[in-house]
Protein backbone atom coordinates (compact mmCIF):
# COMPACT_ATOMS: atom_id res chain seq x y z
CA UNK A 1 0.00 0.00 0.00
CA UNK A 2 2.88 2.43 0.71
CA UNK A 3 4.02 2.23 -2.91
CA UNK A 4 0.47 2.91 -4.13
CA UNK A 5 0.16 5.97 -1.88
CA UNK A 6 3.60 7.29 -2.90
CA UNK A 7 2.42 7.99 -6.44
CA UNK A 8 -0.15 10.39 -4.96
CA UNK A 9 2.65 12.52 -3.52
CA UNK A 10 4.32 13.28 -6.88
CA UNK A 11 3.92 16.38 -9.02
CA UNK A 12 1.80 15.74 -12.12
CA UNK A 13 0.34 17.73 -15.02
CA UNK A 14 -1.39 20.83 -13.62
CA UNK A 15 -0.63 19.70 -10.07
CA UNK A 16 2.85 21.14 -9.60
CA UNK A 17 3.35 20.17 -5.96
CA UNK A 18 7.14 20.56 -6.17
CA UNK A 19 7.13 24.14 -7.49
CA UNK A 20 8.49 27.06 -5.43
CA UNK A 21 5.14 28.87 -5.77
CA UNK A 22 3.22 25.96 -4.27
CA UNK A 23 5.79 25.50 -1.48
CA UNK A 24 5.63 29.22 -0.60
CA UNK A 25 1.82 29.26 -0.54
CA UNK A 26 1.81 26.13 1.62
CA UNK A 27 4.06 27.86 4.20
CA UNK A 28 1.74 30.89 4.22
CA UNK A 29 -1.35 28.72 4.74
CA UNK A 30 -0.14 26.30 7.39
CA UNK A 31 2.39 28.35 9.33
CA UNK A 32 3.97 26.12 11.99
CA UNK A 33 1.24 23.45 11.96
CA UNK A 34 2.62 19.88 11.87
CA UNK A 35 -0.46 17.68 12.40
CA UNK A 36 -1.56 16.28 9.01
CA UNK A 37 -5.33 16.57 9.51
CA UNK A 38 -5.05 20.20 10.65
CA UNK A 39 -2.76 20.96 7.71
CA UNK A 40 -5.25 19.43 5.26
CA UNK A 41 -8.10 21.34 6.89
CA UNK A 42 -6.23 24.66 6.60
CA UNK A 43 -5.46 23.95 2.93
CA UNK A 44 -9.10 23.02 2.29
CA UNK A 45 -10.42 26.24 3.85
CA UNK A 46 -7.88 28.40 2.03
CA UNK A 47 -8.65 26.91 -1.42
CA UNK A 48 -12.42 26.93 -0.82
CA UNK A 49 -12.52 30.50 0.45
CA UNK A 50 -9.78 32.26 -1.55
CA UNK A 51 -10.25 30.88 -5.05
CA UNK A 52 -13.55 32.08 -6.48
CA UNK A 53 -15.58 29.47 -8.35
CA UNK A 54 -15.88 30.28 -12.08
CA UNK A 55 -16.14 27.97 -15.09
CA UNK A 56 -12.81 29.23 -16.46
CA UNK A 57 -10.51 27.25 -18.78
CA UNK A 58 -8.27 24.84 -16.88
CA UNK A 59 -4.82 26.26 -16.14
CA UNK A 60 -3.40 24.11 -13.32
CA UNK A 61 -2.39 24.87 -9.75
CA UNK A 62 0.37 27.48 -10.27
CA UNK A 63 -1.56 29.62 -12.74
CA UNK A 64 -4.68 29.33 -10.58
CA UNK A 65 -2.78 30.92 -7.69
CA UNK A 66 -2.30 33.98 -9.92
CA UNK A 67 -5.73 34.02 -11.57
CA UNK A 68 -7.67 33.33 -8.33
CA UNK A 69 -10.75 32.01 -10.16
CA UNK A 70 -11.41 28.50 -11.38
CA UNK A 71 -13.77 25.58 -11.56
CA UNK A 72 -13.69 22.21 -9.86
CA UNK A 73 -10.72 20.75 -11.79
CA UNK A 74 -8.39 23.66 -11.05
CA UNK A 75 -9.53 24.03 -7.44
CA UNK A 76 -8.97 20.29 -7.00
CA UNK A 77 -5.53 20.59 -8.65
CA UNK A 78 -4.49 23.35 -6.26
CA UNK A 79 -5.81 21.51 -3.21
CA UNK A 80 -4.05 18.30 -4.29
CA UNK A 81 -0.77 20.12 -5.08
CA UNK A 82 -0.73 21.78 -1.66
CA UNK A 83 -1.58 18.52 0.13
CA UNK A 84 1.10 16.61 -1.77
CA UNK A 85 3.63 19.35 -1.00
CA UNK A 86 2.72 18.86 2.68
CA UNK A 87 3.30 15.11 2.43
CA UNK A 88 -0.39 14.17 2.37
CA UNK A 89 -1.31 11.71 -0.41
CA UNK A 90 -4.07 13.20 -2.57
CA UNK A 91 -5.84 12.23 -5.79
CA UNK A 92 -8.67 13.27 -8.09
CA UNK A 93 -12.07 11.62 -8.32
CA UNK A 94 -14.61 12.25 -11.07
CA UNK A 95 -18.23 12.39 -10.01
CA UNK A 96 -21.64 12.53 -11.59
CA UNK A 97 -22.76 14.60 -8.60
CA UNK A 98 -26.35 14.54 -7.41
CA UNK A 99 -26.87 18.14 -6.29
CA UNK A 100 -28.19 19.26 -2.91
CA UNK A 101 -29.06 22.87 -3.70
CA UNK A 102 -30.53 25.28 -1.14
CA UNK A 103 -33.24 26.22 -3.61
CA UNK A 104 -34.87 24.92 -6.77
CA UNK A 105 -32.51 24.94 -9.76
CA UNK A 106 -32.84 23.48 -13.27
CA UNK A 107 -30.22 20.77 -12.74
CA UNK A 108 -30.26 17.70 -10.54
CA UNK A 109 -26.75 16.47 -11.29
CA UNK A 110 -23.51 17.64 -12.92
CA UNK A 111 -20.21 16.15 -14.02
CA UNK A 112 -17.72 17.16 -11.36
CA UNK A 113 -14.14 16.76 -10.18
CA UNK A 114 -13.36 16.42 -6.47
CA UNK A 115 -10.50 15.04 -4.39
CA UNK A 116 -9.60 12.36 -1.93
CA UNK A 117 -6.83 12.58 0.65
CA UNK A 118 -5.26 9.78 2.63
CA UNK A 119 -5.49 10.41 6.38
CA UNK A 120 -5.48 8.03 9.33
CA UNK A 121 -5.31 4.93 7.15
CA UNK A 122 -8.19 5.71 4.78
CA UNK A 123 -9.13 7.77 1.73
CA UNK A 124 -11.47 10.65 2.53
CA UNK A 125 -13.48 12.75 0.02
CA UNK A 126 -12.73 16.46 0.33
CA UNK A 127 -14.29 19.03 -2.03
CA UNK A 128 -13.20 22.70 -1.87
CA UNK A 129 -15.12 23.72 -5.02
CA UNK A 130 -17.67 26.33 -3.96
CA UNK A 131 -16.49 29.54 -2.30
CA UNK A 132 -18.65 31.47 0.21
CA UNK A 133 -20.13 33.68 -2.55
CA UNK A 134 -22.42 30.75 -3.44
CA UNK A 135 -23.81 30.02 0.04
CA UNK A 136 -27.32 31.03 -0.98
CA UNK A 137 -27.22 28.43 -3.76
CA UNK A 138 -25.42 25.50 -2.11
CA UNK A 139 -24.69 24.45 1.48
CA UNK A 140 -21.09 25.24 2.37
CA UNK A 141 -18.80 22.26 2.19
CA UNK A 142 -16.86 21.55 5.32
CA UNK A 143 -13.69 19.54 5.67
CA UNK A 144 -15.70 16.67 7.14
CA UNK A 145 -18.68 16.77 4.75
CA UNK A 146 -19.22 17.61 1.09
CA UNK A 147 -22.72 19.01 1.85
CA UNK A 148 -23.61 20.26 -1.65
CA UNK A 149 -23.71 16.86 -3.42
CA UNK A 150 -24.88 13.53 -2.12
CA UNK A 151 -22.12 10.87 -2.14
CA UNK A 152 -24.74 8.14 -1.69
CA UNK A 153 -26.80 9.14 -4.76
CA UNK A 154 -23.83 10.26 -6.89
CA UNK A 155 -21.85 8.02 -9.19
CA UNK A 156 -18.14 8.24 -8.32
CA UNK A 157 -15.44 7.17 -10.79
CA UNK A 158 -12.44 6.06 -8.76
CA UNK A 159 -10.50 4.98 -11.87
CA UNK A 160 -9.40 8.48 -12.97
CA UNK A 161 -6.90 9.53 -10.31
CA UNK A 162 -4.93 12.11 -12.30
CA UNK A 163 -5.83 14.82 -14.82
CA UNK A 164 -3.70 14.81 -17.96
CA UNK A 165 -3.38 17.49 -20.65
CA UNK A 166 -5.89 15.79 -22.96
CA UNK A 167 -8.59 15.50 -20.26
CA UNK A 168 -7.94 19.11 -19.16
CA UNK A 169 -8.48 20.35 -22.73
CA UNK A 170 -11.68 18.31 -23.16
CA UNK A 171 -13.10 19.65 -19.89
CA UNK A 172 -12.07 23.25 -20.69
CA UNK A 173 -13.89 23.03 -24.02
CA UNK A 174 -16.98 21.62 -22.32
CA UNK A 175 -17.09 24.68 -20.03
CA UNK A 176 -17.62 26.82 -23.12
CA UNK A 177 -19.82 24.53 -25.24
CA UNK A 178 -21.64 21.84 -23.26
CA UNK A 179 -25.30 22.68 -22.65
CA UNK A 180 -25.33 21.59 -18.98
CA UNK A 181 -22.17 23.58 -18.21
CA UNK A 182 -23.60 26.67 -19.90
CA UNK A 183 -26.81 26.24 -17.88
CA UNK A 184 -24.79 25.84 -14.67
CA UNK A 185 -22.66 28.89 -15.53
CA UNK A 186 -25.86 30.94 -15.90
CA UNK A 187 -27.26 29.65 -12.58
CA UNK A 188 -24.05 30.73 -10.80
CA UNK A 189 -23.96 34.12 -12.56
CA UNK A 190 -27.62 34.79 -11.76
CA UNK A 191 -27.02 33.89 -8.12
CA UNK A 192 -24.20 36.41 -7.81
CA UNK A 193 -26.05 39.26 -9.54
Amino acid sequence: MEKKKAKFLRATYGCESDSPEIMQKLKEIIGNETEKKKIAEKIFKWVRDNIRYELDPIVGAIKLLKRKTGACVDKSSLFIALCRAAGIPARYILVNAYLLANKEIELSDISHCATEIYLNGEWKIVDPTFDPSLLSLFPQASFDSVNWWDPEKSKIDYKTKEIDKNLAEIVSQSYEKHELNLKFKKIVADERS
